[in-house]
């Protein structure tokens, strides 16, 4: 069996040493990595919220413009209707009085 020398224990130390710093560097940048996404993802919660706030008042807003038309042509047809009855009350109104 062969014994293992001073040099080439230390010559495996230092492999060793590299490897863990580049290891050590590594899981260094993937834990930076890993805050910048939670970081991120907070940010995309909090847009996300002022987006569905955003569509909310859209919502809103295209609900009252929708009906708005409708309105109008009510308004319209009581318009046309109480023309109609104003009509036929003054015409019986004249029969009534001759």
């Amino acid at each position: 069996m062969e014994t293992v020398t001073p040099e080439l224990c230390a010559q495996h130390q230092q492999i060793m040493d590299e490897r863990f710093a580049r290891d050590k560097e590594r899981i260094e940048t993937l834990e930076d990595n890993q805050k910048r996404i939670e970081l991120l993802t907070v940010q995309m919660g909090e847009i996300l919220k002022n987006q569905n706030e955003v569509i909310q008042n859209h919502t809103g807003r295209l609900e009252r413009l929708e009906s708005r038309p409708g309105g109008l042509w009510d308004k319209v047809v009581s318009g046309i209707i109480a023309a109609v009855a104003g009509g036929l009350a003054a015409a019986l109104m004249a029969l009534i009085i001759r």
